[in-house]
């Protein structure tokens, strides 16, 4: 059946403003359909709400996960060089703590030989280190070097000089015995008497012992530790000094400030949901989507649990070390006759850096073992909320649900309204149609019985 509106006669017959009346009627019976739009909106604002809190609390739980990370304690060393412009020190892995007084008598070279260039005026071929390049006529001698320099076969650095010599050089540094870069072939290029010398090993002590190294970066001489030979010292040498395996305190400082961003911005979520008064009328509130989860029980109880587990003590730890407040995590509560800061007033915490960092220092394995246990703990109790089958989780699925629900159900009304909507015109349109039949008929009457009047005698 064809659900295509009828023609519409406004009034034709009746003189009445059907549409109008079709519009009040139709309007009347959206009122349904308008509630539950407004209930719709309304779980929507709410499922918006709890997800946005699922979220800040999900990386609540990752930073707090952070706390427990055993890297944050992992021993480390350092390593540093009275003279890094002579000799660099970089850790390479785990080393003897100390300190190591290097003299660097010698510097890795490598072979070289430096040749005058004549540019030829006929292609030539010559041969370098057994390959063979050819060289066209009125060629440069840059030209000759950025060729060598592209032939990955040689393993030789041509490079230029002002006055237009060739340098050739090996690759690598070290020490060279027998024949190097031989050069054959042509009369491109001539040897610079005197140009020539090996390439020579890097030769340095360290604390007297002496050592060799065919490159100027080393890992001999300080085990787990390597070497940057760059300048000579001179018999007093350069003191590198590598440090007592120790806990750095910095990313646990940063790992605990990381929590408490985390921990402020979930606590604010909460409180500004259960803080926000909804509107009085449903589709007040629909139209403010704001305050649907006011006064909410579960969000009253969450953020008590949240606050407690700051201040609980844990057994088993030493004395001073028991809840994080003892670290320098606090509520900002002032102390004395002091006002309270709006930030402590509404529980955001802070941190004593400098307590945090006391405790690193005094007894690192203590502030490890605390941490430890109040992440299983707090990440534990958050997956009872934002976990698969946490309560925030389930509410969620259940408002999506809801809202599935009511888009069905609005749908359905909103077809039936349509259909009723042009029953309505229909049955208008068919009384317009009767009314103004009748009103043709009456008017034929009419002129009938007026025809008929006029030839009556008297």
């Amino acid at each position: 059946m064809s659900l295509e509106p009828p023609i519409k006669f406004e009034g034709v017959g009746s003189g009445l403003h059907t549409q109008e009346i079709i519009n009040a009627l139709i309007a009347s019976e959206r009122q349904p359909i308008r509630r539950l739009e407004a209930q719709r909106t309304v779980l929507e604002a709410q499922e918006q709400a709890i997800s946005t809190l699922r979220s800040d609390l999900q990386s609540l739980s990752l930073a707090a996960q952070e706390l427990g990370s055993p890297l944050l304690f992992q021993a480390t060393q350092t390593v540093g060089s009275s003279d890094p412009s002579v000799v660099a020190a970089t850790l390479s892995g785990t080393a003897p703590p100390g300190a190591y007084t290097v003299v660097v008598s010698q510097l890795a070279t490598a072979a070289q030989r430096s040749f005058t260039f004549t540019s030829p005026t006929a292609e030539q071929t010559i041969t370098i280190e057994g390959r063979s390049l050819t060289v066209h006529a009125g060629e440069t001698v840059g030209e000759l070097a950025a060729a060598i320099n592209g032939d990955q076969e040689l393993k030789l650095v041509a490079a230029t000089t002002t006055s237009g010599t060739l340098v050739l050089s090996e690759r690598e540094t070290g020490l060279q015995t027998g024949s190097y870069i031989s050069v054959s072939g042509g009369t491109v290029l001539s040897e610079v008497a005197g140009s020539a010398y090996a390439g020579s090993n890097a030769t340095f002590t360290v604390n007297g012992r002496e050592y060799t190294s065919r490159t100027n970066t080393t890992t001999e001489g300080i085990p787990g530790v390597t070497l940057t030979l760059a300048g000579l010292t001179g018999t007093s040498g350069v003191t590198v000094t590598v440090s007592e395996p120790q806990t750095d305190a910095k990313p646990i400082v940063e790992a605990v400030k990381s929590f408490i961003s985390a921990y402020n911005t979930a606590l604010q979520t909460i409180d500004a949901e259960l803080s926000t008064k909804p509107k009085p009328s449903l589709l007040a509130e629909a139209e403010y989507r704001k305050g649907t989860l006011f006064g909410d029980a579960e969000l009253l109880g969450m953020e008590a649990s949240l606050r407690q587990q700051i201040y609980t003590p844990r057994p088993g730890l030493p004395e001073g070390l028991s809840n994080l407040t003892e670290i320098g995590v606090s509520d900002g509560q002032p102390s004395g006759s002091a006002p309270p800061s709006q930030s402590a007033i509404e529980g955001r915490l802070t941190l004593e850096e400098g307590k945090l960092l006391e405790a690193v220092r005094t007894n690192p394995e203590g502030v490890r073992k605390l941490l430890e246990g109040f992440a299983h703990e707090f990440t534990s109790l958050l997956e009872g909320y934002v976990g698969a089958n946490g309560t925030l989780s389930a509410r969620l699925g259940g408002d999506e649900a809801g809202v599935r629900s009511l888009q069905g159900a609005i749908a359905n009304l909103q077809e039936s309204l349509q259909l009723r909507q042009r029953q309505l015109e229909a049955s208008f349109l068919a009384m317009e149609t009767t009314v103004g039949r009748l009103k043709s008929q009456d008017a034929y009457i009419t002129a009938q019985l007026a025809k008929l009047g006029g030839g009556v005698l008297f």
